[in-house]
């Protein structure tokens, strides 16, 4: 007969080993009974002091149990080399043999608002206890995430947190969740998500007039300037409003040197603005283009210029002898008109 030495739960088997007398076999067994494969691991490869939970280059790892279970889901494992991505997994399915220790394992995911896939580093700190991995990449794909571990501390008396290690520009970190005080091993497992939130960004435009030779006293110098954007304009110095179709405006009247800036959401990605203007005068000329529409990123600032001129051609003028001559002419229109009333 048989005896049962371990019943391990895995997220979807159950991974029953059994001691028989002739090789040591392992079962994955369903939840409904049913037999999957069987594993032998009396001939498992388990060089000494090679800790499953860590990386270490060669085939295998130093407990049969483990290796066995982690080998069933990656063979790489036991044919070529156990890397960090078997540790993960022993990490994620393998018990931890402390001989009664406190242990507590810690998941931590990652999201980003705009659905990035980047990766970026976390770290686990304690101020007691054993962590196994202090510090971990993760990402938002669905293999992205990580379990840290920790053992030999004396429930109750450990606090732990999550701490982001690469620099985001662009995005706002949270990691308020991911804060653990008086640790007990019967909460554990812990989780929380690391939540890196979208940053508005900034577009300015400036208004530049120019004025060619005199009469620049008839020219109203302003015009009304628009930003239109595919993403909600969240603030503004001009008047914002919603201008249908998916896209918000924000609209002034520039004058020389004035400027309009818009500060829009790229919560769920990249802002796509674009720039009109309507002066309304004639013999004005405009210069936009340095103001094509513009993709704005995550916390991005970025500006233009639009440039308006006038060319005047100048009213002609009489020098100062050319308009006394003009008075002793007419003058002499006068008197000759007066004779002939008279």
């Amino acid at each position: 007969m048989p005896a049962i030495l371990l019943i391990k739960k895995l997220a979807t088997v159950s991974l029953l080993i059994l001691v028989f007398s002739g090789p040591l076999m392992a079962a994955e067994i369903g939840r409904g009974g049913e037999v999957f494969a069987d594993i032998d691991i009396s001939g498992l490869k388990a060089p000494p002091s090679s800790d499953c939970f860590f990386a270490n280059g060669t085939p295998g790892c130093d407990d049969a149990v483990c290796e066995a279970t982690v080998c069933a889901v990656d063979s790489f494992c036991c044919d070529t080399a156990w890397d960090q991505l078997c540790a993960d997994e022993a990490l994620q399915s393998c018990e931890i043999d402390d001989a009664g220790a406190a242990v507590a394992r810690f998941a931590v995911s990652k999201d980003f608002s705009d659905d990035r896939v980047d990766e970026v580093d976390v770290m686990l700190t304690c101020n007691t206890g054993l962590p196994l991995v202090q510090t971990a990449t993760i990402s938002e794909t669905t293999d992205g995430d990580v379990v840290f571990v920790v053992r030999d501390f004396i429930d109750g008396t450990m606090s732990c947190s999550i701490t982001e290690v690469t620099d985001t520009p662009g995005y706002d970190s949270d990691v308020s969740g991911c804060v653990w005080d008086n640790v007990l091993t019967s909460d554990s497992p812990f989780s929380c998500v690391v939540t890196n939130t979208a940053q508005d960004a900034t577009f300015t435009v400036t208004k530049e007039w120019e004025i060619i030779n005199d009469g620049g006293d008839a020219v109203n110098e302003s015009a009304q300037v628009t930003i239109q954007c595919d993403s909600l304009i969240t603030d503004s110095n001009g008047y914002t409003y919603d201008c249908g179709g998916g896209y918000w405006c924000a609209y002034e009247y520039l004058g020389d040197g004035d400027s309009l800036w818009v500060e829009v959401s790229t919560l769920t990605g990249d802002a796509y603005c674009s720039v009109f203007e309507y002066v309304g005068q004639s013999g004005v000329e405009t210069d936009a283009d340095d103001c094509f529409s513009r993709f704005l990123s995550a916390g991005s600032s970025d500006s233009c210029v639009i440039y308006n001129t006038v060319f005047f051609e100048g009213i002609p003028t009489l020098s100062q002898y050319g308009l006394a001559l003009l008075a002793l002419l007419m003058l002499g229109v006068g008197f000759v008109g007066f004779r002939r009333v008279i």
